[in-house]
């Protein structure tokens, strides 16, 4: 399945698709594989029917990806350094 309808990276799994009946297909899809590998999941670490998501300092969406506006800020507001060695 992984890159075919979803993208997994360690524990996380984002499922991609054009439309609502297909996103809830393959939502199914995916839930069948982690049963029959004998996987579970936590519902509340679960997001469904997302526009965009966060995932690896990044926002993904259906208009691609860009880096996260808050790990941005983190990075802008990083202070100077004081001294030299």
């Amino acid at each position: 399945l992984r890159w075919t309808i979803c993208l997994v990276y360690l524990d996380d799994i984002i499922i991609y698709a054009a439309g609502v009946d297909e996103h809830l297909q393959r939502v199914r899809q995916v839930l069948t594989a982690l049963q029959v590998a004998g996987l579970k999941i936590k519902l509340v670490k679960c997001q469904f029917g997302a526009q965009e998501v966060k995932a690896l300092g990044h926002v993904i969406s259906g208009e691609g990806i860009r880096p996260d506006p808050e790990k941005m800020w983190a990075v802008e507001n990083f202070p100077s350094p004081t001294t030299l060695v």
